[in-house]
């Protein structure tokens, strides 16, 4: 899971790192990005490290599979702000699919 957590740190730092600008329809400025995204993410990860404290204090099947939920939660957050201007698509989607799969991959048993 270690290995897991790295791969989201990732596809978070490149999205982030990202955004910049206007969109065409007028959502996303650099300065709101930023900090909607920063606010969200925070957010998002405070509940993976709710999850996991409850899933180390007891390491149940139903704790890990909420906590796997967290993860892909986390990753919709951050899908949420693929439209920023200046993100590089191809490798935002490519980090995301891998990220995805590595949470899908991870097995509670």
């Amino acid at each position: 899971m270690n290995k897991l957590f790295i791969l989201l740190l990732a596809v978070a730092t490149i999205a982030v790192s990202s955004c910049g600008g206007n969109d065409d329809d007028g959502g996303n400025t650099n300065e709101n990005c930023v900090v909607n995204y920063s606010n969200d993410l925070s957010e998002a990860g405070d509940d993976i490290v709710a999850a996991l404290n409850v899933f180390t204090s007891d390491p149940s099947d139903e704790n890990c599979q909420a906590y796997l939920q967290t993860l892909r939660d986390y990753l919709d957050v951050i899908e949420s702000y693929e439209n920023c201007a200046g993100l590089n698509q191809g490798e935002f989607q490519m980090q995301l699919a891998e990220a995805r799969q590595s949470v899908e991959d991870t097995t509670c048993n």
